[in-house]
C-alpha cells in the first residue's frame, strides 16, 4: 500500500504591525538585527503574521469564513494539522469545528459549512490529529467559550516551552484542558519549536 503525504502551509493573513507585536518579541528582534548590523549583515526583513489580532473578535470570524472557503476548495480531505503559536490556537479551533460543525454557522452568523471534498451536503469528517505548539485555547467571542466547553476528542499533542514568556505555561495549558486525548511534551526552551529530541 502506497501512501501520498501533502503537506499544505498556510500563513495567518493579518500582517503584523510593530504596535501589534507583543514587547517580548520586539526586543529579540531588536537584538537580532543589533547582531547583524555588528556582523555586517543586512538587517532581516520579517513579515509576522497571525490568523486574528487579540481583543478583535471580528478577525476570529473572518479567520473562520478564510479556513472555511480554503478547506472548501480542497480535492481530498485533511488528515491533520500543526500550528504554532497563534497559529496553534488557529488549528484548534479548526479541530473543534470539524467536531462540532453546528458552531461554524453560529460564529460567522452567516450559513457556512465545510464540506467533504468534491461534495455539497456532505460535512469534513473530524481531522485525525492536531499538533499545538506553544498553542493557547482561543478567547474574545462567547460563542468559542461555548465551543471548547463541548471540549475536543482529536487527538492531539501540545508541545509546550517551558521559558516561553509570550505563550507561558499556564495559558498553554488552557489549550490542553480543553482537548480531552491530549499528549503534552515540554521543552525547556522558549517560543519556539524546538529542533530536537
Amino acid at each position: 500500500m502506497e501512501l501520498t503525504l501533502c503537506e499544505v502551509a498556510l500563513d495567518g493573513p493579518i500582517s503584523l504591525k510593530s504596535s501589534e507585536i507583543p514587547p517580548y518579541l520586539l526586543a529579540k528582534i531588536a537584538v537580532g538585527a543589533r547582531l547583524n548590523q555588528f556582523a555586517g549583515r543586512p538587517p532581516l526583513q520579517i513579515d509576522y503574521r497571525a490568523w486574528w489580532l487579540r481583543g478583535n473578535p471580528e478577525t476570529i470570524i473572518e479567520y473562520v469564513k478564510f479556513i472555511i472557503t480554503f478547506m472548501n476548495r480542497q480535492s481530498v480531505p485533511f488528515d491533520g494539522v500543526l500550528g504554532f503559536s497563534n497559529g496553534a490556537a488557529a488549528a484548534a479551533l479548526l479541530t473543534a469545528l470539524l467536531e462540532h460543525p453546528e458552531f461554524i454557522s453560529i460564529i460567522t452568523r452567516e450559513q457556512f459549512a465545510i464540506w467533504a471534498p468534491g461534495s455539497s451536503d456532505a460535512p469534513h469528517p473530524p481531522l485525525k490529529f492536531c499538533i499545538a505548539v506553544a498553542g493557547f485555547r482561543p478567547r474574545s467571542l462567547r460563542s468559542l467559550d461555548t465551543l471548547f466547553e463541548r471540549g475536543v476528542n482529536t487527538p492531539t499533542l501540545h508541545i509546550i516551552g517551558e521559558a516561553d514568556q509570550l505563550v507561558p505555561v499556564n495559558l498553554a495549558e488552557t489549550l490542553v484542558q480543553v482537548c480531552h486525548n491530549s499528549r503534552v511534551e515540554k521543552h525547556n526552551g522558549g517560543h519556539i519549536i524546538p529542533a530536537g529530541s
